[in-house]
């Protein structure tokens, strides 16, 4: 049974710590999905016609995705969202 992993990331805009919580039984999502926050924070809206088409592929580029569109999410809320939807 798969259990379940978690990492922080620090929030530059708050200085808190975000935790999500993925199923991995061995870790191996958690640096794919990091790299994605990472990505979102660094570059913001820049990657997303290379990332947002990626969450439904298999494998580690899907993690990558998975973990940018949650951090431009929870940087600019649902109306991100909304807008790369409409594009």
């Amino acid at each position: 049974m798969a259990e379940a992993s978690s990492f922080s990331t620090p929030d530059a805009s708050t200085g808190s710590t975000r935790a999500a919580e993925y199923s991995d039984p061995v870790g191996a999502a958690k640096l794919p999905v990091a790299v994605g926050w990472a990505a979102a924070e660094a570059r913001g809206d820049d990657l997303a016609d290379d990332l947002l088409p990626l969450p439904g592929s298999d494998g580690s580029d899907s993690l990558v995705a998975r973990g940018y569109a949650g951090s431009r999410i929870e940087a600019d809320g649902l109306d991100w969202l909304v807008r790369q939807l409409q594009r």
